[in-house]
Order: C-alpha cells, then sequence, then structure tokens
C-alpha cells in the first residue's frame, strides 16, 4: 500500500491498520535503491508502532532508520530517529537513557545546523531533566528552547517550551509562576493545535500542586494574568 495511504489510517487512529500498512509500504521501498526513502518509511511506522505501545518494534525501525540516515549522509534525519527512541525510553520509564538519546540527537542536530530540531531536543532533554529533578538542567534546556522557536517564529514550538517551564515552576514550589506560564499557553487554541489527550492530563497533573499551594483567589488572579500575556510578554517572562 502506497505510504501516503498508511498514514491517512494513521490519522484516523486506526493503528493497527496503519502499522500493517506501513510495513506493506516498508517492503515495497526495501526493493527500490532509494535508501532514504526506506528510512522516512521506517521511522513512520516507529511513530505508530509507538502509539500502540509496540515498544520493540519501534526500537528495531528505528535503529535501522538511524543507520541508513547516517550513511546516506542525512544527519538530521538520524538525529530525529534518535530522539524518537528518547521517547519511547521515556514512555517506559528509562529517564537516564532518554536523557542519553536526547543529548545524542541534540549533538547530531547541533553538527548539522538544525535550530529546529535542536530545540524540539532541548525540549524534551528539558522534561526528562525535569523529570529527574535536575531543575538547573531543565531550566537551561527549556531556555534555550524557547529562544529558538522563538526566533524561528514556531508557536508550537514556543508553547511547549512553555508548558514545560510551567511544570518545572510547579515542581521548585513556585506556583504563581507555573499557573501564569501554563495560562500562557492558550496560543495552542488561537493557532488550533491542542496538546492531545494524554499530554494534556499530565500537564494538568503536573500543576496540580501549583493550584494547591494558592488560595483559591490567588490560583485565579496568577491564570488571569497569564492568559493577559501577549506572546512576546510570555517568552520574556518565562525567560526571566
Amino acid at each position: 500500500m502506497p505510504a501516503f495511504a498508511a498514514t491517512a489510517v494513521c490519522a484516523s487512529s486506526d493503528y493497527p491498520t496503519a502499522q500493517s500498512n506501513f510495513e506493506q509500504a516498508l517492503a515495497c521501498w526495501r526493493t527500490l535503491p532509494d535508501r532514504l526513502a526506506t528510512a522516512r518509511c521506517l521511522h513512520n511506522l516507529a511513530n505508530v508502532a509507538k502509539a500502540r505501545r509496540d515498544y520493540g518494534r519501534a526500537e528495531i525501525a528505528l535503529r535501522e532508520a538511524t543507520e541508513i540516515f547516517q550513511k546516506a549522509g542525512d544527519p538530521s534525519g538520524a538525529a530525529w530517529s534518535i530522539n524518537q527512541r528518547g521517547d519511547i525510553a521515556r514512555e517506559q520509564g528509562a529517564l537516564a537513557s532518554a536523557r542519553d538519546f536526547y543529548e545524542r540527537a541534540l549533538r547530531a542536530f547541533r553538527a548539522a545546523a538544525d535550530r529546529w530540531g535542536s530545540a524540539r531536543s532541548l525540549a524534551d532533554l528539558g522534561h526528562v531533566c525535569c523529570e529527574q529533578k535536575d531543575y538547573e538542567a531543565a531550566h537551561a534546556a527549556y531556555r534555550e528552547a524557547l529562544q529558538v522557536f522563538s526566533e524561528l517564529g514556531y508557536r508550537r514550538g514556543m508553547a511547549r517550551a512553555l508548558e514545560g517551564s510551567a511544570c518545572l515552576a510547579a515542581a521548585q514550589g513556585e506556583g504563581a509562576r507555573a499557573l501564569k506560564l501554563a495560562a500562557a499557553t492558550r496560543m495552542r487554541q488561537m493557532i488550533s493545535a491542542p496538546l492531545p489527550q494524554a499530554e494534556q492530563s499530565k500537564l494538568d497533573q503536573n500543576l496540580a500542586s501549583a493550584w494547591k499551594s494558592l488560595s483559591e483567589a490567588e490560583g485565579k488572579s496568577a491564570w488571569a494574568e497569564g492568559s493577559a500575556l501577549s506572546m512576546e510578554r510570555a517568552v520574556q517572562y518565562s525567560l526571566q
């Protein structure tokens, strides 16, 4: 089946069918000389396998994709596959491994002068450092990610970095700051890019301590202040 058909099925969340279709597409690509297309198909297959929690298949696909990208002289492609392995490790609670993958991906992105990829790895690195309670490293990663995303004008990335900074503030007991930063990500609604339900639930869980640390009036006030911030002001506030 053509890769675009597999992608269409994936968009409908029929992941078992999507994975089967990507496997068929992969078999077709292997018969052709376009190795980069094979690597991209492997990466897409890994995305679907990860969504199904078929981590073993995703790992195998990503290792092969990384090797093909590297041999074909596509360091950014390899970096994306390495970064995805970090996502898989993090989902399974292997935080040390996830951090190693994100750091490897970041080095590869920087070597390729891929600023967008670098910012994405930095945001992911911030998440795992926060979970490891390495707050200084998390702050540095989020700060640089936000700066790069802002310079690139990539609002989804900015929202991602702000949400991470909000979780970091909550973990450090800065309740009002956490709620202001989280409220500032209303930009997701403005650009029609809401968080997936699982990620939104995790964000709400991380912010629960911030709400509990303040009175109801204080919490509502902090949220209102964050909601009133412009994009530029939200970024400036986070970078302080």
